[in-house]
């Protein structure tokens, strides 16, 4: 039996935040015509911009939340801020380890019952979250073998074929894109360059997968 302690990301938390944030934005948008007139228009919008992010920046601390994991051989138990869970290996039909700006992982039991644990880069340290993952699959994966159990791990959507596919389509269209921004003098409209800084972000994501597969398996 070991035990690993790790910062995880309070989900229920993300969602409220992000509701109050885009609340704010909204309201502080819409308003910016009323009161533009009064503070003006640079101050309307650096207030529209700048609360929402003040709303994450000041609620980060409630979105980390430390939790534990004591894993043996057929059973693991978690125990979070809020609640105490223990999933045998035999009652789980499936799992999910993705890699993308932190780590995830999700269970998925025989009865329906779901369980989604997220160590999102952006507001906690997900290095020690991953070391568990790893021994956690590690350790499942031979539960099964022993057992010959027909619980499957779910493939993350950076490990599937068509996935891929899209990236090699996008890359594509991303070169043609800018060939064609460099070509009608428009490189300085930015959207090109935007659409180039959102892929390189999703090829990290693949080639991150891609690298965590290789170390665990």
């Amino acid at each position: 039996m070991t035990e690993f302690q790790f910062e995880y990301s309070r989900q229920n938390i993300i969602v409220r935040v992000l509701i109050f944030a885009l609340t704010a934005f909204l309201v502080l948008f819409i308003s910016t015509f009323l009161i533009s007139k009064y503070i003006g228009i640079w101050t309307s919008i650096i207030l529209t911009i700048g609360v929402p992010i003040l709303v994450f920046y000041f609620n980060k601390k409630r979105i980390k939340a430390n939790g534990q994991a004591i894993l043996a051989s057929d059973r693991v138990t978690f125990e979070l801020v809020d609640k105490k869970i223990i999933y045998d290996f035999k009652d789980i039909k499936s799992y999910k380890i993705q890699h993308d700006h932190g780590v995830a992982l999700s269970l998925r039991l025989k009865d329906r019952t779901k369980l989604r644990l997220l160590a999102n880069d952006n507001f906690c340290n997900p290095e020690l979250f991953s070391k568990f993952c790893k021994v956690f699959e590690r350790t499942i994966d031979t539960y099964k073998s022993n057992n010959e159990l027909s619980y499957i791990r779910e493939k993350s959507i950076f490990e599937k074929q068509w996935y891929f596919v899209l990236l090699i389509f996008l890359t594509i269209a991303a070169i043609v894109g800018l060939i064609y921004a460099l070509a009608s003098d428009k490189a300085k409209s930015g959207s090109i360059f935007i659409s180039i800084g959102a892929l390189i972000s999703l090829w990290t994501g693949y080639f991150t997968t891609k690298t965590k597969r290789k170390k665990s398996g």
